[in-house]
């Protein structure tokens, strides 16, 4: 544990309550209900990403297929020609 000074980054999670567990006491008291985080919508919302960026590079890694065979076949023909 580690003091808190209001911002920091090891605090990724303090905009959802900092409890002060020695003193026992909210040092930020929690968001209402309503807005705090749905961890399934959150896990989803990753997972969508996840997928995003899977796919971004599976099309990457084909178009630098295309182009690596593109160059091998030039790479024949002016040797030939």
């Amino acid at each position: 544990m580690v003091p808190y000074k209001g911002v920091s980054t090891a605090w990724q999670d303090a905009k959802f309550g900092v409890y002060d567990v020695m003193a026992d006491k909210w040092v930020v008291p929690p968001q209402k209900r309503a807005s705090v985080r749905d961890p399934k919508k959150q896990f989803n919302l990753e997972l969508q990403i996840s997928k995003h960026v899977a796919s971004t590079f599976d099309r990457q890694v084909k178009e630098f297929y295309k182009d690596t065979s593109k160059l091998r076949y030039l790479k024949e023909n002016l040797k030939d020609g």
